[in-house]
């Protein structure tokens, strides 16, 4: 009789955990744009910028709460916790970009501005193809996308 009450017990104390949530999988886009970057410009000229836009949906509704407007365009900043941008092949002579300034232009659209390191004069913009990767990992939602800057 006492291992049925225990058992039951048992069961009582695991129903009243917390389950795991699992986060959902969504989808994200990526274009990007040169916008003013030029070969041979560095990260030390604000006016140098390129533009990653990237859109978010899950079950093919927007997801619009994952980050707020932040950033000067004239510094590294870190992204939004849960985001990550990591660039993976640039051209030659080149540095990888770094974001200055991200964006929350709402419906689910994110706009993330970036430069070669503005701290380093040296590592400026070439012609060419970079590739990049941005990541979302937060508790509810994570999904991945490649995407390709290039640079005229």
């Amino acid at each position: 009789m006492w291992k049925k009450q225990m058992v039951i017990g048992l069961i009582g104390v695991l129903l009243a955990l917390p389950l795991p949530v699992r986060a959902a999988e969504v989808v994200i886009q990526t274009a990007s744009d040169a916008f003013e970057a030029q070969d041979g410009e560095s990260g030390t000229n604000a006016t140098a910028l390129a533009r990653i836009t990237v859109l978010v949906t899950y079950n093919g509704k927007i997801v619009d709460n994952l980050g707020v407007t932040t950033g000067s365009e004239t510094v590294e900043i870190p992204m939004p916790s849960g985001w990550a941008l990591t660039v993976y092949n640039y051209p030659l002579a080149s540095c990888a970009f770094v974001p200055v300034r991200f964006i929350n232009e709402g419906d689910g659209v994110y706009t993330v501005e970036v430069l070669p390191p503005p701290d380093t004069p040296v590592c400026q913009w070439h012609s060419g193809e970079y590739s990049y990767v941005i990541r979302i990992d937060k508790r509810q939602y994570r999904g991945s996308a490649l995407g390709r800057l290039t640079i005229p």
